[in-house]
């Protein structure tokens, strides 16, 4: 895939604005399903899986496409993704492997990011610890591969702060 100017993305806005609701969504959703399908490797890869709607239809795609993957989930003892993670495989049928932590072990984690990352701010490190732990976990199985649902925030619709900010790029 490649990147296109600002000038063509503008461009690509104006079309997309101009268009009926009905096309948009099926363009995005066939340019969704290509970039997936496009990003599938060849041998068994693994999704982290949070149960949020991004991670869980990314997991749909590839299940669709027929790939070979396993789920991994990570989090604390209460972490409401857990639960969500397990209840999503479980419904459809997806491999999933748990690990929850103690905080003890989370401390340890954020502690390995943190060195890891060039810059250690609280999010990046906190970001940076559950995909360390997710990547350790898929290590056991010999995964070196991995689709995150990160990122799509950004593209549709952003995180609910982004709208009471007075900074556009908050």
């Amino acid at each position: 895939m490649k990147l296109i100017s600002e000038k063509e993305w503008i461009k690509k806005i104006v079309e997309l604005e101009k268009a009926s609701k009905r096309s948009t969504k099926k363009r995005v959703e066939t340019a969704l399903i290509k970039a997936v399908n496009t990003c599938i490797p060849k041998k068994k890869f693994g999704i982290l899986l949070s149960g949020g709607v991004d991670s869980c239809l990314i997991a749909l795609l590839c299940q669709q496409a027929g790939a070979k993957f396993t789920c991994y989930t990570v989090g604390m003892k209460d972490s409401p993704d857990i639960p969500w993670a397990k209840a999503f495989a479980k419904r459809f049928k997806l491999p999933i492997k748990v690990k929850t932590f103690d905080l003890d072990q989370i401390e340890t984690q954020f502690k390995k990011a943190k060195k890891a990352l060039k810059h250690a701010d609280i999010l990046s490190v906190g970001v940076g610890a559950v995909l360390l732990s997710a990547i350790e976990l898929g290590k056991k199985d010999k995964v070196k591969d991995f689709f995150t649902g990160l990122g799509s925030e950004e593209i549709f619709a952003g995180y609910h702060h982004h709208g009471e900010s007075d900074d556009p790029h908050a």
